[in-house]
């Protein structure tokens, strides 16, 4: 039997979307999002963990996709 993340994967591969796409859902998935907290973790020269944005939080993969002001809008 199938797993369910297996099940996922395979949805996302066929969708019906530019590859770029498929690649960011992966990317958001894997936590490989190019944030700041990311990009400290092997760039040692990143400082400032806080949003650029909203000043008030780290920017993780979750605060970049979910918890921004503006993103809610949209």
């Amino acid at each position: 039997m199938e797993s369910d993340e297996k099940k996922f994967w395979k949805l996302i591969y066929y969708l019906d979307v530019p590859s770029r796409i498929k690649l960011f859902v992966w990317r958001a998935c894997k936590n490989m999002l190019p944030t700041k907290i990311s990009l400290a973790s092997r760039l040692p020269m990143v400082v400032e963990m806080n949003c650029a944005v909203c000043k008030a939080r780290e920017e993780s993969d979750l605060h970049a996709l979910h918890n921004r002001p503006f993103v809610e809008m949209v």
